[in-house]
């Protein structure tokens, strides 16, 4: 156990970046990150990082030969109305026939970051997806690639996110002890519902993260919520009670080469239609995993800082035939809410909520088209809401 200990001691020293960032509105419960790109220079072909303040760690790269009626001469860098400048991934000039314009393709290189030494990290970043408009010879778009070029995405040590054209977001990870499930599509290979509207010209939250019970699996979050997994749809479940946990993800992950945004880089360079067409700010890894609460308070934290529109979440499967028309309450506190308005604090959670939390929770579960004990388990996720709410008053 010594050994084991002082190897993960040194592992830790090793992975951690000397320099300390975050964000001065992020929430305290969310660790610094080892890096974190804002996008928003304005003008040239470097990227900064904020944590070790290298202006150059990260680069706008394109190749010209995949540039159509046009050179490329310049970044599209676009004044967002909600972040400021930002870094838009190509240029459509022509809206209603793309063909006859300029198009302009290009791709983010950021330098490789330590972050999966212990197996556990988290990736965080916002996107803006151009809307009724593409590149016309799109075969599907690829929005986050770290891992040698050179293999296939069903290699060891390798994370991508891809934007397929039915509108789900497909997730790809598999870790350097992944090899019991490398030939498992439906543990490394996880897709987000179809019906997200992602390309709606509206900014979303893309959040990755292993999961923070420690046990093998990860979370892919859209907007503060959990829409994919591995195993699948096991997000809240504890693995413990299953005979059988096969998933990816959880063990230490060492992909090679630089982290890759809007694009996709192969053996023999990038893929000429797989770009991803539209904006990006505020990238940011952790050596650590965010929990279901972490990406929630993060979304809503930034929703308030930045004024950014929240977005109304679909139900997340049809209602439940047999769910009775007046269930029963789930009783997360024990009895009585005390101090429901101590909650005005916690970003997503309004106190009217809090104050019948233990009725209103059971209430929404049918016509939002969750089980009651879906939903109950969901809720206990919060532990903070639950102390607020119950404030030592009730037991929990």
């Amino acid at each position: 156990m010594i050994m084991r200990g002082s190897l993960v001691l040194l592992l830790s020293m090793l992975g951690k970046n000397a320099a300390a960032f975050k964000p001065d509105f992020f929430p305290d419960s969310i660790p610094d990150p080892l890096a974190f790109y804002y996008f928003n220079e304005g003008s040239g072909y470097d990227l900064k990082d904020s944590v070790s303040d290298d202006s150059s760690a990260g680069t706008v790269l394109y190749d010209e030969e995949h540039q159509i009626n046009s050179v490329h001469t310049t970044p599209n860098w676009i004044n967002d109305e909600f972040f400021g400048m930002t870094i838009g991934c190509g240029k459509i000039e022509n809206k209603d026939n793309p063909s006859e314009g300029a198009i302009q393709k290009d791709y983010l290189n950021l330098k490789d970051v330590n972050y999966g030494y212990t197996g556990h990290w988290a990736w965080s970043v916002w996107f803006k997806h151009e809307k009724d408009v593409n590149f016309p010879d799109k075969e599907r778009e690829q929005f986050f690639g770290h891992g040698d070029p050179t293999q296939p995405t069903s290699s060891l040590n390798q994370v991508h996110i891809q934007f397929e054209n039915d509108g789900a977001v497909r997730a790809i990870v598999l870790d350097s002890d992944d090899t019991d499930v490398s030939d498992l599509q439906l543990s490394r290979v996880v897709e987000t519902p179809d019906n997200l509207n992602l390309a709606d010209g509206n900014w979303h939250h893309l959040v990755v993260s292993t999961r923070s019970d420690g046990y093998d699996g990860y979370n892919v979050f859209v907007d503060g919520v959990p829409e994919a997994s591995s195993p699948n749809g096991e997000t809240y479940s504890n693995p413990a009670d299953s005979d059988v946990w096969l998933a990816a993800g959880g063990d230490p992950i060492d992909p090679v080469g630089p982290i890759r945004l809007c694009g996709r880089e192969k053996a023999d360079g990038y893929d000429a239609e797989r770009y991803f067409r539209g904006q990006v700010a505020h990238f940011a890894v952790w050596d650590s995993a965010l929990s279901t609460t972490d990406v929630s308070n993060l979304y809503y934290t930034y929703t308030d800082e930045y004024g950014i529109p929240k977005v109304d979440k679909a139900p997340a499967s049809d209602p439940t035939p047999d769910c009775p028309s007046d269930p029963e309450p789930c009783d997360i506190c024990g009895g009585a809410i005390t101090n429901p308005t101590a909650l005005v604090d916690i970003a997503g959670f309004p106190s009217s909520v809090c104050a019948n939390v233990n009725s209103d929770i059971a209430n929404q579960a049918c016509p939002n088209g969750l089980t009651r004990d879906f939903t109950c388990s969901q809720a206990l996720e919060y532990t903070q809401l639950i102390d607020l709410c119950c404030g030592g008053f009730t037991k929990r």
